[in-house]
């Protein structure tokens, strides 16, 4: 009986983070809303981009550089709210090309964040207008 190939895990490092993360400057990730149909592709994109790196990347999926990115994300919030708590301001050492495109995707992240919940406001708004409208 044959046994299927093994599986190679890759480990993230931060190497492959700073590639990630310039490839979703690169496309322009937080331009389109997320869950968009746009957005899935531009993941596909990121993703096609990075498998091409066959010395660094292993088959990666959509699903992981979203995911990686989300914990990444996640992590550097943390940091940045536990700095602010305890000194009362962020850190004032010289940032690392990591730190800086995590500091801009971050930015850009919650820009498109603001503007979706702004439109989604605006549409909500509209709809309770024409609706009063209809009951005058």
């Amino acid at each position: 009986m044959e046994s299927a190939p093994k599986k190679v895990v890759m480990s993230w490092t931060k190497k492959r983070d700073v590639l990630l993360m310039r490839e979703m400057a690169a496309q322009g990730i937080f331009q389109f809303k997320s869950g968009s149909r746009e957005r899935d592709t531009v993941w596909q994109a990121i993703t096609k981009n990075l498998n091409g790196h066959k010395d660094l990347f292993h088959s990666v999926t959509s699903r992981g550089v979203r995911d990686r990115f989300t914990l990444i994300l996640r992590r550097y919030k943390a940091k940045n709210a536990e700095e602010l708590q305890s000194t009362g301001e962020g850190s004032e050492d010289e940032l690392s090309e990591y730190d800086l495109l995590l500091e801009e995707l971050t930015h850009l992240s919650e820009e498109s964040d603001k503007k979706a919940n702004a439109e989604a406001e605006s549409a909500k708004e509209k709809i309770s207008a024409e609706r009063n409208w209809l009951l005058i």
